[in-house]
């Protein structure tokens, strides 16, 4: 039976520590670690895709099979919310560009100032807002 050795380094006193493990113990912890990473993987596209780390899923009694096929379908959801927020994020520079056109044809100089008025304007409606809220505390 072959021996395979690891050492980890105390980072405290330096020591290094030597363990041992046969062949199939190796197999097993590399099937943990392989199996950890990929449920680590699939809580972080989870938490991508919906907000929050998966609650009420046994993934101790799925097979690496299933937890493959969950990934990758939670990476075909992350990539179609990339491409949705790609596609906002262009709608939202278009938008903006618009207004910079509006502020120009309404009698800005140039587009720097017509940038500073969309500034303005967008500071005024977040006081006008914060005013709204506190009138509502009260």
């Amino acid at each position: 039976m072959k021996k395979n050795f690891y050492y980890s380094r105390n980072l405290f006193g330096g020591v290094i520590i030597f363990s041992t493990f046969t062949n199939e113990q190796t197999k097993q912890r590399q099937m943990k670690f392989d199996r950890e990473d990929c449920l680590s993987t699939i809580s972080d596209l989870y938490k991508s895709a919906y907000g929050h780390r998966p609650r009420s899923y046994d993934f101790s009694s799925w097979s690496s099979e299933e937890l493959e096929k969950f990934e990758n379908d939670l990476l075909e959801v992350c990539k179609r919310e990339e491409e949705e927020e790609a596609r906002y994020e262009a709608e939202l520079e278009a938008e903006y560009e618009r207004g910079i056109a509006k502020c120009i044809e309404a009698g800005a100089e140039d587009r720097e100032t017509a940038i500073r008025w969309l500034d303005w304007e967008t500071k005024d409606r977040a006081e006008a807002y914060e005013r709204h809220c506190q009138w509502l505390a009260a």
